[in-house]
């Protein structure tokens, strides 16, 4: 009898423990699955995580191509960009191939963060937009699925130290 009150004493102490980590790895499942669709910068596919930063190679800034099976509402933006209020739109499609803006990181601090989300409900500018958009940067960022993140230094500036630059 003993050993049965043991027994289900370590149970009852087991299962809040299992639920944990078997909702640890949902969300990890949820983070780490695969985006329906590339950002490619200087032949880097992008994993988005913010750790990638590239040094633009000249004024005219880093180019990128949006690339996969769901790319009929990607917009891709520079929260960072001095549009107040706003963000500089680089790139924004329902389906139809668009030009990429270079990403120059022009103005206000030497390195920007840019993102690119998928909008299944329809993009939050219009398609072909590029420049600065006033926006709820945060609602962007939450409404938007598959948010992907990176790093621009402008030209003659150098990324940050701890990020993995390419």
């Amino acid at each position: 009898q003993n050993k049965q009150d043991n027994m289900s004493s370590l149970r009852f102490l087991l299962f809040p423990l299992s639920i944990m980590c078997l909702v640890r790895d949902i969300r990890a499942g949820a983070e780490s699955r695969v985006c329906p669709y590339d950002v490619i910068i200087e032949g880097t596919t992008i994993r988005g995580d913010g750790s990638a930063c590239f040094q633009s190679p000249s004024a005219r800034g880093v180019l990128a191509e949006v690339s996969g099976r769901e790319v009929d509402a990607i917009l891709v933006w520079d929260p960072d960009a001095p549009c107040n209020p706003g963000s500089y739109v680089h790139y924004a499609t329902a389906g139809t191939v668009q030009t990429f803006a270079p990403m120059t990181a022009g103005a206000g601090e030497v390195v920007h963060t840019y993102h690119a989300a998928i909008f299944p409900q329809g993009l939050p500018v219009g398609e072909g937009t590029t420049g600065c958009v006033h926006d709820d940067e945060d609602y962007w960022r939450t409404t938007g699925s598959c948010v992907k993140s990176w790093q621009v230094a402008r030209y003659g500036s150098a990324c940050p130290s701890s990020s993995n630059e390419h």
